[in-house]
């Protein structure tokens, strides 16, 4: 994102894509607001919602509001970073939100480690449905409450800048092809708190919990990637034996 003149070069950029999430997006910007570390700006990129997601996020002032066709999850976080000012990049998905002192965290543990890229939390997943009317994928995942997520992480805008943004043929999944990607080239992936910094929770509409045959497709993908990058390397050293 180029700044323009006269434009404030923000601390984090808090990023939230979201699609028919009106019942849940107040909550989670709240929780943005709460933090106890406040150099940050929000947006949300709302794409295609059909439901009201415009009404409660244009109650805030403090958020930038951007509506775009619907393209998918993994466009969405991709629009966020061309509009993100912030040297730190924090993902929130809109039915999901961050624990008070999330931001303030994870931003000290990054300037502390200046190699580190980015550094993880826990996540812990909730659902209000009750359990006799839940899923087996929704039981799996309220059970998996310590798993990272995409959004329990702070990452160094120029993470992205170096290694590459979302992989827009992913229908779910992005994360896990991103996190494939870097650690077939050497990225340190093991910076970490062990403190819980958001709470996801677990509906009816989850993405994730939707369909098994998505999850297949974003496995090839991430084999794909790992052959590509791969053969590259190859080539690579070819080159420097000739």
């Amino acid at each position: 994102m180029i700044l323009l003149k006269g434009e404030k070069r923000m601390k984090i950029s808090v990023l939230i894509p979201t699609y028919n999430c009106s019942q849940y997006i107040d909550e989670a910007i709240k929780s943005v607001l709460n933090q106890t570390f406040q150099d940050f700006e929000i947006i949300v990129v709302d794409d295609g919602s059909t439901d009201n997601t415009k009404d409660v996020v244009k109650k805030y002032d403090r958020v930038k509001y951007i509506y775009q066709e619907h393209k998918g999850i993994p466009a969405t976080r991709n629009r966020l970073l061309t509009e993100a000012k912030g040297d730190f990049i924090a993902f929130l998905d809109s039915d999901d939100y961050y624990t008070p002192d999330k931001l303030e965290k994870q931003l000290k543990y990054l300037e502390e480690h200046p190699k580190a890229f980015f550094v993880k939390g826990k996540r812990f997943n909730f659902s209000t449905i009750d359990k006799s009317n839940m899923n087996e994928a929704q039981i799996d995942l309220v059970e998996k409450g310590g798993h990272i997520g995409i959004s329990a992480a702070l990452y160094r805008k120029e993470f992205f800048d170096k290694y590459g943004n979302f992989n827009e043929k992913c229908i779910n999944g992005e994360w896990n092809e991103l996190f494939s990607r870097i650690c077939n080239m050497g990225v340190d992936t093991n910076n970490y708190l062990e403190d819980i910094v958001y709470y996801r929770r677990i509906h009816d509409k989850n993405i994730s919990v939707r369909s098994a045959l998505t999850q297949k497709d974003n496995y090839s993908l991430i084999a794909e990637g790992i052959r590509s990058f791969r053969k590259l390397n190859k080539l690579k050293r070819e080159k420097g034996q000739n």
